[in-house]
């Protein structure tokens, strides 16, 4: 078989709450001393059967690589990273896609469920904006889940403004993959910056996971990414954000050769 027989065409979504990212100025928050000289490594397996999967991206937060033919990974340290995230490749998927770093933990390794549909024409419903600020009755849920289960939607994504503290506590309780029936994914928003914890994307990542991430479905490539501002300054810088963006790109898809990026 040829190269370009074997070519597959990839498009790149960026999930971001405000599509200006590039535009608008903003200072991270903080000034971070010292160097993490930890090493991180671990395994991505198969679900069930347990098999390794080879060419599996999985990042720090920075520095993204691949797994080996024997599902290996190894990641250096970053002094802000919290979390071993894992880019879900197509065909797959677990809740479990990220590990926070800890130093008891030997080896960080994920567990993909093989998924038995054929996703290379799916779409998805984007949710933005609620802003429920942690009320109590959430009317609009119902119509989200039964938009979703009309429209034979992959997954849910939540776009930003979830919002404020008692909003960004409330919001997974009453929307998240198993009351919805499909996968859900949340990006921080301006308003979701909260004096919260040790930084202003404290909560959003105790609730919520990594502010960056990535997975495939079918031939796209969905990239969430942070605004690195908001009502409180942010702990992730610009810089912190193109620079994982660039390398989650430079890796590609898993059994992709070719790629077209745009934005929605």
């Amino acid at each position: 078989m040829t190269m370009t027989a074997r070519k597959k065409k990839i498009t790149v979504i960026v999930l971001s709450a405000v599509l200006v990212l590039a535009l608008s100025a903003g200072l991270a928050a903080g000034i971070f001393y010292g160097i993490n000289h930890d090493r991180y490594s671990g395994y991505v397996y198969e679900a069930g059967s347990g098999d390794p999967l080879a060419g599996v991206s999985v990042t720090n937060g920075r520095d993204v690589v691949k797994t080996d033919e024997n599902g290996k990974f190894v990641l250096d340290g970053w002094l802000k990273q919290r979390f071993i995230t894992v880019s879900i490749p197509s065909g797959y998927w677990t809740e479990d896609y990220y590990i926070e770093t800890a130093k008891d933990i030997e080896s960080y390794d994920f567990y993909l469920d093989k998924k038995e549909e054929d996703e290379s024409k799916h779409g998805f419903l984007q949710v933005t904006d609620t802003e429920i600020n942690g009320e109590t009755k959430v009317d609009f849920i119902d119509y989200v889940k039964e938009s979703a289960q009309n429209e034979d939607a992959s997954f849910i994504i939540h776009t930003g403004d979830i919002c404020y503290e008692e909003g960004l506590k409330r919001h997974i309780e009453v929307m998240n993959s198993e009351n919805m029936g499909v996968p859900v994914r949340y990006v921080i928003g301006n308003h979701d910056f909260v004096k919260w914890g040790k930084y202003s994307e404290d909560l959003f990542e105790s609730t919520y996971g990594p502010v960056n991430y990535s997975f495939d479905i079918g031939n796209i490539h969905y990239v969430a990414t942070s605004l690195a501002y908001g009502d409180n300054r942010a702990r992730y810088s610009r810089s912190d954000v193109w620079r994982w963006l660039a390398n989650d790109l430079a890796q590609g898809c898993r059994g992709c050769y070719s790629r077209t990026a745009r934005y929605v």
